[in-house]
């Protein structure tokens, strides 16, 4: 199973990289993942321990990064033996105002066909929501920052 969203944002990838692991203001923003922190440094092995609204509830969720190109992508995921999962999300120029964000989740496993039963509308609109209010989020915060910078 693969859920997948994207967003062009009206802002650099830098910053929009910075609203993605802000994860102090998660909660402001973030409809579907309203939590996350991660253990220890932001690096491949730390633990993230995520609050994940699936059905009106934030759900407590532990997960480990698997891949960190910082600025440009992160993964995290979970393993065991009847389910597989990975979140990778990307950020990538497309101007020097402008990126493409992508989020993709990658559930596996013989339990995977169970997931979708139950949770795959759910998740398609969890991670549309990420991509659409990390899309409001980072312009408003950029076009705020814009506006704030001095006069040459």
């Amino acid at each position: 199973m693969l859920y997948r969203a994207e967003a062009l944002i009206a802002a650099p990838a830098a910053h929009v990289w910075a609203v993605l692991t802000d994860f102090e203001a998660y909660a402001a923003w973030n409809r579907f993942t309203p939590g996350a922190r991660p253990d220890g440094p932001f690096a491949e092995g730390t633990t993230m321990r995520l609050r994940v609204r699936l059905y009106g509830v934030a759900q407590p969720q532990r997960e480990r990064i698997t891949a960190l190109e910082p600025g440009t992508r992160v993964a995290w995921g979970f393993a065991g033996p009847l389910l597989r999962a990975e979140r990778v999300q990307t950020v990538e120029a497309r101007g020097p105002a402008t990126s493409h964000y992508v989020t993709e989740d990658r559930i596996e496993g013989p339990l995977s066909g169970v997931v979708e039963g139950l949770m795959g509308g759910r998740l398609r609109r969890g991670f549309g929501f990420v991509a659409e209010d990390l899309k409001a989020r980072a312009e408003a915060t950029w076009a705020g920052a814009a506006t704030d910078a001095p006069a040459p």
